[in-house]
């Protein structure tokens, strides 16, 4: 029998190839997904309403320092694609790393409530290697000349998590980063909410492979919508002006 066409059949054949490329990916990441072990962690905290006396505090201590922390951008945040070195490394520590309980004192009962998230260890070198490359964006952002300080995570959040408005260590936390790693079962967008430099309330969406740059230390912000999904992977990163320390 004469083929009168070869390129369809070449056609059908890429196709073939591109279904079966197709499910062998998705299959792979089920199995990976299957694989990585959540230990039980359970909270050790109590939620606490907002009439609390702690939450007051919080409330009154927000508004004071957003007002007296210098600002250096005229928004106060800017989101942006994660470079796509960064977030391949990450995305694979989701897919394949062992979660671990997050430690109690790098949670408060003030800000959080819901299940305690999860940290996805990594090594120390990584982290430094992450913020040295993500060093030129935030300096090119802020228009100052930075100092890392810290990087949290990667932390995974779980099913109805949220955070109440706050902001961050004022030394140190000046211009930072959330990079939005990866989410399961995601049935809703859980934004982070800001109180922007007009003083009102606007909410930030973020994909898998994105990156908010943020003034944290007097942007005040939240995820005060409880996660409706079951996990939620961020890395917070943090810089101080080389201004503001001695050496």
């Amino acid at each position: 029998m004469e083929i009168e066409n070869p390129y369809y059949i070449l056609f059908i054949i890429f196709l073939i190839i591109v279904f079966i490329y197709s499910c062998y990916s998705c299959c792979q990441e089920y199995f990976n997904s299957e694989k990585i072990i959540r230990p039980n962690h359970p909270k050790w905290y109590k939620d606490i309403p907002d009439t609390h006396p702690e939450v007051l505090d919080l409330i009154q201590a927000t508004s004071r320092q957003s007002k007296i922390v210098p600002t250096y951008t005229p928004n106060g945040f800017k989101l942006i694609k994660t470079p796509k070195d960064i977030q391949d490394y990450l995305l694979n520590v989701s897919k394949t790393v062992d979660r671990i309980p997050e430690k109690s004192n790098n949670i408060f009962r003030r800000t959080s409530s819901g299940l305690p998230p999860y940290i996805l260890p990594i090594p120390e070198t990584e982290k430094s290697k992450i913020q040295n490359q993500l060093l030129p964006i935030m300096e090119e952002w802020s228009g100052l000349k930075l100092k890392p300080t810290s990087a949290y995570g990667p932390r995974e959040y779980r099913r109805g998590s949220s955070l109440r408005m706050h902001v961050d260590t004022q030394t140190t936390h000046i211009i930072s980063g959330i990079l939005h790693i990866d989410s399961e079962n995601l049935n809703s967008d859980w934004p982070v909410v800001v109180i922007n430099r007009k003083g009102e309330r606007e909410s930030i969406f973020m994909k898998p492979g994105e990156l908010l740059l943020y003034e944290s230390a007097s942007l005040p912000h939240s995820r005060e919508q409880p996660l409706n999904g079951d996990f939620y992977v961020n890395m917070f990163i943090h810089f101080m002006p080389i201004e503001n320390t001695n050496g």
